[in-house]
């Protein structure tokens, strides 16, 4: 039996998923198809963001989207550097 705040907890996870995505999806370029190396790193990056626990309440949810993907793509770059080591 799942309880109310492991409910609660899953929907706010789905609910950061999708405004993930839709925040994506609206900056991305109509002529790219295809994902670069440095997005695969940045989704990486972002699912490990989105799965820590934030004690923050304005990173939890669609209101820390775009801080997510902004340290995502830091994250992504910082890997891209060290390949180059």
């Amino acid at each position: 039996m799942t309880t109310q705040p492991v409910k609660d907890q899953i929907e706010k996870l789905d609910a950061a998923y999708k405004a993930v995505i839709d925040f994506l999806d609206e900056k991305a370029k109509p002529d790219q198809d295809q994902m670069t190396l440095r997005d695969q790193f940045a989704m990486a990056a972002l699912n490990a963001l989105i799965a820590k626990e934030y004690k923050d309440d304005v990173k939890r949810g669609a209101k820390g989207v775009p801080i997510f993907a902004q340290y995502a793509y830091e994250y992504a770059d910082a890997m891209l550097e060290a390949r180059k080591k």
